[in-house]
């Protein structure tokens, strides 16, 4: 399996305190954000993937490399039209995925191998994305709320839901149909193309997406300067995930 990060955006609720520096670089126990992603995929053996950048792209792969630091083997491809959303940085590695299901992580998430584990355990020929069942507050206030069904199978996506059952925390197992799902919303000529409209799109097409509950595993979304501080905290000395709240 292949694994995807999308690394092109601009992160501008950060930019007015990190300076010019692009956000997945910032420094999070000695290590950049970034570096915690790709350490995460490198200890579950999925060691090809595809790094999509766009703003400061040449910074990004000056910092990571060709992945052998990791023991990965990383492609680059860059968005030229990242600034339209997200969805548009994802349909950019279509041709790299060869029609195969694949892991998809943010470069701003940091998450442990144990939750990226559990998402490709699941035994399910479906889409998956990885649920937090028991959010800390902070995630309930800033993240993606999630509704699911009794069988399992998410329902609904967006930051606004009334009623939801669990947060988004930015991991999924992506099944090819996402790209026609995209292509679907681009040719309706709107101003941005979010990955959230995709993947709603998707569930409405008839393809479902299931949730993985990730409840205790370790993840945080860095989008803000209140996010960063925290993790800071948390891996304060050599940024191990040993030192994490959770496993």
């Amino acid at each position: 399996m292949k694994g995807v990060i999308l690394a092109a955006g601009q992160g501008t609720r950060l930019s007015a305190n990190n300076g010019t520096r692009h956000k997945v670089l910032l420094r999070v126990g000695g290590k950049a954000i970034i570096d915690y992603a790709l350490e995460s995929f490198s200890s579950v053996g999925i060691t090809d993937l595809a790094i999509v950048i766009g703003h400061q792209g040449n910074a990004v792969r000056e910092w990571v490399g060709d992945g052998s630091k990791h023991g990965l083997n990383i492609r680059y491809v860059f968005n030229h039209e990242y600034m339209w959303g997200n969805a548009l940085s994802l349909y950019a590695v279509r041709s790299f995925t060869d029609d195969d299901p694949f892991i998809l992580s943010m470069a701003d998430h940091m998450f442990s191998p144990s939750l990226l584990q559990r998402v490709i355990d699941m035994n399910s020929s479906t889409s998956v994305l990885a649920v937090d069942s028991r959010p800390d507050p902070r995630h309930i206030t800033e993240g993606t709320r999630v509704l699911v069904n009794d069988v399992g199978l998410i329902t609904s996506i967006g930051k606004d839901l009334p009623s939801w059952d669990g947060i988004d925390a930015g991991v999924f197992r992506l099944v090819p149909a996402i790209f026609d799902s995209i292509t679907d919303i681009v040719s309706e000529k709107s101003t941005e193309y979010q990955l959230s409209q995709a993947i709603t799109r998707m569930i409405n097409q008839g393809h479902p997406l299931e949730a993985c509950d990730i409840t205790g595993c370790f993840w945080q979304d860095v989008d803000t300067w209140e996010d960063l501080k925290l993790v800071r905290q948390t891996f304060e000395g050599a940024g191990r995930w040993q030192n994490s709240r959770k496993a």
